[in-house]
């Protein structure tokens, strides 16, 4: 008789460990556990794809002072050129007041340097001088022009370079978030 109360004892604990709610812990706690190991490989799965896009941006990033550098050697070589161009103007407006005034008769001290001259030289002289002055009005404002353009394209490249900067930064920040979320203890 007591063999058979304990089998029977057995029996019922047996069949009631089937829907015991420790079962249920179980396999709700094997659930949790199989969630958090596909979230801990999409995490680890994003890690990778943001360490490389991080790569990418950061060879971006190192190409971007040469790009820079190119355009700042332009700006300041056309800017001495510009420059030059302004010092050769006033000294050619200079040589084209005297002339002026020579004509005029204003300065007779200029009138004996040129004495040797004839009036029809004097006046060639002065043609020539007033077409180069021309001639280098139109290139400074051509020079200017550039310079424009090439500053405009210096601040267009540095406003591209804050940009992708920034998106390094985000990315970085992303990629750390990432790294402790995969470190954590919830996916140990």
């Amino acid at each position: 008789i007591f063999f058979m109360a304990d089998d029977s004892i057995s029996a019922t604990s047996s069949s009631s460990f089937d829907t015991h709610p420790d079962q249920w812990d179980v396999e709700r706690l094997r659930k949790e556990l199989k969630k958090c190991t596909e979230n801990r490989d999409q995490l680890l799965h994003a890690t990778t794809q943001m360490q490389g896009a991080v790569g990418n941006l950061e060879r971006m990033v190192q190409d971007i002072p040469n790009e820079d550098s190119v355009w700042r050697d332009r700006y300041l070589q056309q800017h001495s050129q510009n420059q030059q161009l302004e010092a050769d103007l006033k000294q050619l407006e200079r040589k084209l007041a005297e002339l002026k005034s020579q004509q005029a008769g204003d300065n007779l001290e200029m009138l004996q340097a040129y004495d040797g001259m004839s009036d029809v030289s004097l006046r060639q002289l002065l043609r020539q001088l007033e077409k180069e002055k021309v001639d280098l009005e139109w290139q400074l404002k051509d020079s200017e022009w550039r310079l424009d353009q090439e500053a405009t394209a210096v601040h267009k490249s540095e406003e591209e370079k804050k940009a992708i900067l920034t998106e390094l930064g985000q990315a970085s920040l992303e990629l750390e978030k990432c790294k402790r979320k995969s470190h954590s203890p919830k996916f140990s």
